[in-house]
C-alpha cells in the first residue's frame, strides 16, 4: 500500500504543473458504514450527516485532480439485523471520522466548469487518510473502546494482538454527475465508497476473551462492553469464539452534492459565449 501511495503522490506532482486555474468547492450528504456490526446489506445502514470542501484542479477537459477534506459519522447496531447470531451478539457502536484525500476525476465526455450546457458523468479514485474513534453506549455514557481493549488487543489475554490505530489509510473510488451553472458554478452528485485497511472502524475484528479477567485489566466497563450476549448465561462466557471477521476490513460511504466555483486568474474566451 506505501508504494501505491507514493506512486499516486509522484502522479499527482507530475501532472500539477500542467492543470489550469482551479475551482473551490463545498459539498454536503450522507455516510453509511459496512462491517462486522449490524445489518448485511450496507444500504439500509443508518446514515449520519456528512460534509466537507475542496479544490479541485483541472488539466484537460477529461482529466481533474481533487483534494479535499470531510467530516462525518458512521454508526451500526446487530439489534437491526435479521441474523440471529448478529442478534443474539448485541453489538453497537458509533464512531466520527475525519477524512483528507487526493483523487483522479476521469469525465465520460468533454467538460469544462465555467461553460453552459456542459455535463458530464465521471469517475474517481484515489489515496485517502482518515481517523476514526469507535464508541459505544453503557449505562447511558458513551466509552471509547479502543483503550478499553474488547478483543485483549495490547493484553495477555491476546498477545498475539498489537492495540490498534485510530486512523488509516483509505482507497476512495466512486462515481457521480457533474454540470454547469452559468460560467463559474458547478453543481455535482456523487456517490463514493472508502475502502479502508483497518477492521477496528466498528472495534470489532477477531475472537471474545474471557470478560472477567478482562475486567481485571481494563475495569468493569471493559469486561462489560467486551461480551454483551443476550443468552449468555450466568458464569458463562464466549471465550475464544468468534466476534467478528478478521479476514475482511471495514468500509464505509459517502454520498453527497457539492456545488463548486471556478477562479478564473483571467477572463478566459471560449467560442461557446461568443456570438
Amino acid at each position: 500500500m506505501r508504494r501505491i501511495a507514493i506512486t499516486f503522490i509522484l502522479l499527482i506532482a507530475a501532472l500539477s504543473s500542467r492543470a489550469q486555474s482551479p475551482d473551490i468547492g463545498l459539498w454536503i450528504g450522507g455516510s453509511q458504514y459496512y462491517g462486522d456490526v449490524g445489518v448485511i446489506n450496507s444500504f439500509y445502514m443508518p446514515e449520519d450527516l456528512a460534509f466537507g470542501g475542496f479544490i479541485r484542479f483541472n488539466f484537460n477537459n477529461h482529466l481533474a485532480l481533487r483534494t479535499g477534506v470531510g467530516f462525518g459519522g458512521v454508526q451500526a447496531a446487530d439489534s437491526l439485523s435479521e441474523v440471529p447470531f448478529r442478534v443474539n451478539r448485541n453489538l453497537s457502536f458509533r464512531s466520527s471520522i475525519f477524512e483528507a484525500d487526493a483523487r483522479l476525476e476521469l469525465n465520460f465526455w468533454p467538460y469544462i466548469i465555467g461553460v453552459p450546457k456542459k455535463h458530464s458523468m465521471y469517475v474517481f479514485a484515489g489515496i485517502g487518510f482518515f481517523t476514526f474513534e469507535p464508541q459505544a453506549l453503557y449505562q447511558d455514557t458513551w466509552w471509547d473502546l479502543q483503550s478499553l481493549n474488547t478483543e485483549g488487543q495490547g493484553t495477555v489475554l491476546a498477545p498475539e494482538l498489537e492495540e490498534y490505530n485510530t486512523w488509516s489509510l483509505s482507497v476512495p473510488f466512486g462515481i457521480g454527475y457533474k454540470a454547469n451553472i452559468g460560467r463559474r458554478f458547478a453543481v455535482a452528485l456523487e456517490f463514493g465508497a472508502r475502502r479502508t485497511f483497518t477492521d477496528y472502524l466498528d472495534d470489532v475484528s477477531g475472537r471474545y476473551v474471557d470478560p472477567d479477567q478482562l475486567e481485571g485489566i481494563n475495569g468493569a466497563v471493559a469486561g462489560a462492553l467486551s461480551d454483551r450476549s443476550l443468552n449468555r448465561a450466568a458464569g458463562e462466557d464466549n471465550t475464544f469464539f468468534m466476534r467478528g471477521n478478521r479476514e475482511t476490513n471495514d468500509w464505509y460511504f459517502i454520498s453527497a452534492i457539492s456545488l463548486s466555483f471556478k477562479i478564473f486568474d483571467h477572463p478566459e474566451r471560449c467560442h461557446d459565449f461568443d456570438d
